[in-house]
């Protein structure tokens, strides 16, 4: 039995992940070699679903020198999803006040009238609200790697372990010169085997 190719979703979120898991711009050409191969994604098809992804506000491109670049940042897809998530909320909320006006009109004509066919329609709606809402909610948490917030953290943190290896980097330098010094015979190799120091010993860029 032949094996079933790719659905149009299935090759939408295959190339969209490739594209996370490699935030960097990519030329089509690029993509139709690099992301072909890593996903099995027919070459041909590529720039296809690009165009659908880019449509669906999933992917940026933008004009770079003579030609076009692609690129997808999962911040951006979480930032997307928060945005969906308070529109969401706030048509719920909306839909809950709807509710309680409706359900205080009911109480004062439930004598006289039937159960009012708007509040069910309503109350359907904003069954659906609440859990669209719980969904997008759980999608968020996905992205939480992601936030701009704790990447910047991340980076901020990087720079300060930077920072301290080069200042033990000045330190060792400056320790295995002491020594070179008291004991001229003694080179800078056989110095750093003796403390089982790594012999190209440089600061970290």
């Amino acid at each position: 039995m032949s094996r079933r190719g790719l659905s149009h979703d299935e090759k939408k979120k295959r190339l969209l992940d490739y594209l996370h898991e490699h935030p960097e711009p990519f030329s089509l050409k690029e993509l139709e070699s690099s992301a072909s191969k890593a996903k099995g994604i027919v070459s041909q098809s590529i720039k296809d679903v690009l165009e659908h992804l880019i449509a669906d506000g999933l992917v940026d491109s933008d004009k770079i020198g003579s030609g076009n670049f692609f690129w997808a940042l999962p911040s951006k897809q979480r930032m997307n999803l928060v945005s969906r998530v308070e529109k969401v909320r706030s048509d719920l909320a909306a839909a809950e006040s709807r509710e309680e006006e409706l359900s205080a009109a009911l109480k004062e004509a439930q004598a006289a009238r039937p159960t009012s066919a708007n509040r069910a329609a309503d109350l359907k709606r904003l069954h659906q609200l609440k859990s669209q809402c719980a969904e997008l909610e759980r999608e968020v948490e996905k992205f939480a790697d992601f936030d701009p917030d704790r990447l910047k953290q991340l980076e901020q943190g990087v720079e300060v372990c930077k920072a301290a290896a080069n200042r033990w980097t000045d330190n060792l330098q400056s320790l295995i010169g002491g020594i070179k010094e008291m004991k001229t015979e003694l080179t800078e190799e056989v110095i750093c085997e003796q403390f089982g120091l790594p012999k190209n010993l440089d600061y970290v860029g």
